[in-house]
């Protein structure tokens, strides 16, 4: 549990909270009800571990390359009859 408790702090001063927010947010009961409901729920949603998404309620887990991502969607769609763009909306 330390590695966890130092990474999550790396992260958060990372991300510019100070010192004093961590420990607060660390230390604060409903935050922490919060977390253990949020956890609750992804392991009874079937989510093993982040990252994650869902394409169409297949599930894929990790850091799946972007080309991944897009066929899969793409066959998604395209399994579905939906209409699609032309062209990458996320490289214009």
């Amino acid at each position: 549990l330390g590695d966890v408790y130092k990474r999550q702090t790396e992260i958060a001063r990372a991300s510019g909270l100070s010192a004093a927010s961590i420990e607060a947010a660390l230390a604060d009961p409903d935050r922490i009800r919060q977390v253990k409901r949020d956890i609750d729920l992804a392991n009874a949603s079937g989510v093993p571990r982040a990252p994650g998404l869902f394409v169409n309620g297949l599930f894929v887990s990790g850091l799946a390359p972007y080309e991944d991502i897009r066929a899969l969607v793409t066959r998604e769609l395209d399994r579905r009859g939906a209409p699609r763009q032309t062209g990458d909306s996320a490289t214009q």
